[in-house]
């Protein structure tokens, strides 16, 4: 089995506890990802809504520094891949992105010194209004700034990442972009009405620019019965209903994988092994055809990491 998931917390979680990236207190310890026949994960650096811009910015260095010097750690078995050509490699695939452009602190220029770090892929926002737009919780769009900002990543190569947006905020976003971009984390708001979640024309959108979107594994974001109590397998069926109806939507090249993993803890414990493979069981009884559950798990995000992650050689 092959796996490609679009968000996780990892490097975050590492750095605040102190873990190592072989902790089994991981949700995705290096040593799970190598038990698929192929892997790849975009692991994210979170910037802290307690702290102020300067001080994330700040932090990203440090968090960054601490996950290369893990995977240098792991370098027999991971690799960090800044260029599509690196994406050919049989070790695991680790793509770094950032969840939250506050760190940006209205500096233009800080894009390109977090692409030379190596980032690529940019969740603008995470929740309420930052000098770049508004989050979901908002009905903010995109300021000037955060205009500027979409622009600059697609000149740098920098994958966009819709999830977290406010409504106004993704529709700026389309019309001041002209690439694919991705929603990493999210579901249907048809299935869950979560302003965290895609309505179907927002889908249907990310779908004709040829993009991505990731499914979510965190309860509150899959079904509203989960807001106070949940259940894994119960979990497992209601993110079903949101598969079936993104593909009723002509979702089949689009959808991946976005579990959230480290990002939350109310379904600790649930490997990626054991969601992934109880997921292909669930879809498989109903009679979703297997070269579109592999594409789901694999074959989507790789194909779309191969085409637009920037080259080696500048091309």
């Amino acid at each position: 089995m092959k796996h490609f998931d679009l968000h996780c917390d990892t490097p975050f979680r590492m750095y605040r506890e102190k873990l190592p990236f072989e902790s089994t207190f991981l949700d995705t310890p290096v040593s799970s990802l190598c038990e698929f026949d192929d892997a790849a994960q975009i692991c994210a650096v979170w910037s802290d809504k307690n702290k102020s811009s300067q001080e994330n910015y700040d932090e990203f260095f440090e968090i960054c520094d601490n996950f290369f010097n893990e995977i240098e750690k792991n370098s027999d078995k991971a690799s960090l891949c800044k260029y599509k050509e690196e994406l050919d490699t049989e070790k695991v695939k680790l793509i770094l992105g950032v969840e939250g452009s506050s760190l940006l602190c209205d500096d233009i220029t800080r894009l390109k010194t977090l692409y030379d770090k190596g980032m690529r892929v940019l969740t603008l926002m995470w929740a309420g209004e930052i000098s770049a737009g508004g989050g979901h919780d908002t009905e903010k769009g995109l300021t000037e700034f955060g205009k500027e900002a979409v622009k600059e990543c697609e000149k740098l190569g920098i994958i966009i990442d819709v999830s977290h947006m406010s409504q106004k905020s993704f529709w700026d976003t389309v019309a001041h972009t002209t690439r694919p971009f991705i929603a990493s984390h999210s579901n249907s708001s048809h299935i869950c009405p979560h302003t965290r979640n895609l309505g179907d024309i927002q889908f249907r959108t990310i779908c004709e620019r040829g993009g991505l979107v990731g499914l979510n594994l965190y309860p509150p974001f899959i079904s509203p019965i989960f807001k106070t109590k949940f259940d894994e397998e119960e979990c497992l069926n209601h993110l079903v209903k949101h598969i079936l109806h993104f593909l009723s939507l002509g979702g089949e090249k689009a959808l991946c994988l976005g579990a959230d993993r480290d990002g939350f803890d109310t379904l600790s414990g649930y490997s990626n092994l054991k969601y992934i493979g109880k997921l292909y069981e669930k879809l498989t009884a109903c009679g979703v055809k297997d070269k579109i559950i592999k594409d789901i798990f694999f074959g989507n995000a790789n194909e779309f990491f191969k085409t637009h992650l920037p080259s080696e050689k500048g091309i």
